[in-house]
């Protein structure tokens, strides 16, 4: 019944005459009716998959093949395009209904060949031949290397094609590069290269602002209203001149705000509550902060075009922002950017990659010094910690992630020096840990605000 379906899709052609209206909806009713009875597997294969990636066209699918509330609205050629959708929606059934392994476990197996060198730094790598190795559809292999792509194991060429990164003397600040430790932090090394020294002579105060406007989501004709500044054409010059101070190569919005933020023109935001969002999503927000186009996102994840767009949309609703330069000023409100400790800890937890659902949820933790991020102990890091200012912070972080899963047992390493971090630990305890002076047992408590009034 799927392969007759996508006989029944394939009928729709792009045609270059005029089509008429009733043409137009005999089509829709085509596309809905083929594809409206697998809807329903489409989201149990969604909910299922262990992969980021996988989870991501899954849901762009679903998305564009519900019908709109609002009635039947668009041409022959939209009409068209969501056809294939449909089409790739189908074909990708009938792989998953063939048992085989999941994309998750593709992933790990690519990564363990990449750790014990089975696959060496700097190699190509063919999805055909590592299918045929791993007994696995082609199409598994590609959604894999796209999750491994945003750990930094694997980069993606203009091409599409996929390669080892090589192992470079920035390695993850999570431990040495060895084992299953070697982790890189790409999208650290991309930002750091793509931000240049900042020019000493400060923004003049039209300038300030005019990207105070940009960064808050106002258009070029409303930024020239504001401010008095005739057409939006001064609003373009304004703009490349700070990119110009900036010593930028172009003027790319999204960059110009987090440049001035990360370096001072403008005074950053106000922090609000965290929010944690999903690893594509994530890297998305770091690749418009670096001033990358988001095809070329796109392409390190294996999305087509609609696909991203799709995640670009999904992410500025995400945010509550208008444009994509406000993503980046809510990205510093939210913390998903920025300087705070929580930001810090919320990139080296995207560096090791996504979660397995069993091993529990990140943590949110407030703290009187600010909020922290702990994730759950299990698979490569079984010990984790979270370095805290004091006993006090120490004793209230452990009360709050006490008896969750993934996170027992739990304790507390007191410093070797005075004035050092005090350590929060949890998971399986090393035997060097052991000989320190801890705490005692750590009731359990979900209360962020008994947390934050408790004293050591």
């Amino acid at each position: 019944m799927l392969k007759r379906d996508i006989s029944r899709l394939q009928s729709l052609k792009a045609r270059r005459t005029v089509v008429p209206a009733k043409s137009v909806e005999d089509a829709y009713h085509l596309v809905y009716s083929s594809t409206q009875p697998w809807l329903g597997l489409a989201r149990t294969q969604r909910t299922a998959s262990d992969s980021p990636a996988d989870q991501l066209r899954w849901e762009v699918w679903i998305a564009a093949l519900t019908p709109s509330p609002h009635g039947i609205r668009g041409t022959w050629a939209q009409a068209c395009l969501l056809a294939g959708q449909g089409r790739d929606m189908l074909w990708a059934l009938i792989e998953a209904l063939v048992p085989g392994r999941s994309v998750g476990s593709v992933s790990q197996e690519i990564q363990q060949r990449i750790a014990s060198g089975a696959l060496a730094p700097s190699s190509r790598l063919r999805e055909r031949r590592l299918a045929r190795s791993l007994r696995v559809p082609a199409s598994s292999v590609r959604l894999a290397l796209a999750d491994l792509a945003t750990t930094g194991l694997v980069e993606v060429s203009a091409n599409g094609c996929f390669a080892v990164v090589a192992v470079s003397a920035h390695v993850s600040r999570h431990g040495p590069a060895t084992g299953d430790h070697r982790m890189l932090d790409r999208d650290a090394c991309r930002m750091s290269a793509r931000v240049p020294a900042l020019s000493e002579v400060p923004l003049p105060h039209l300038e300030q602002q005019v990207l105070e406007l940009v960064a808050e989501g106002y258009e070029d004709p409303e930024i020239a209203s504001r401010l008095g500044l005739g057409t939006d054409r001064h609003v373009q010059y304004r703009l490349a001149r700070i990119a110009r101070r900036f010593r930028l190569g172009a003027v790319v919005r999204p960059q110009l705000v987090d440049h001035a933020y990360t370096h001072g023109a403008l005074a950053a935001p106000a922090v609000l509550h965290p929010l944690l969002l999903e690893a594509n999503a994530y890297g998305l927000v770091r690749t418009l902060a670096a001033g990358r186009p988001v095809n070329a996102y796109a392409r390190l994840l294996g999305l087509k075009p609609y696909q991203a767009q799709y995640l670009l949309k999904k992410t500025r609703a995400r945010l509550n922002a208008t444009s994509r330069a406000s993503m980046i000023r809510r990205a510093w409100q939210r913390q998903i950017l920025g300087p705070t400790q929580f930001a810090m800890d919320l990139a080296g937890l995207h560096v090791e990659g996504p979660q397995p659902p069993e091993a529990g949820r990140w943590v949110i933790v407030p703290l009187l010094s600010g909020y922290r991020l702990a994730a759950p102990a299990g698979g490569p890091q079984p010990t984790r910690h979270l370095d805290v200012p004091d006993q006090e912070a120490a004793d209230a972080a452990g009360r709050f992630i006490s008896g969750r899963p993934g996170f027992a047992p739990l304790w507390i390493t007191q410093p070797a020096k005075p004035g050092e971090p005090v350590r929060v630990s949890w998971g399986r305890p090393h035997s060097a840990l052991r000989s320190r002076p801890s705490a005692g047992p750590i009731p359990p408590s979900r209360d962020a605000e008994f947390c934050l009034a408790q004293r050591a």
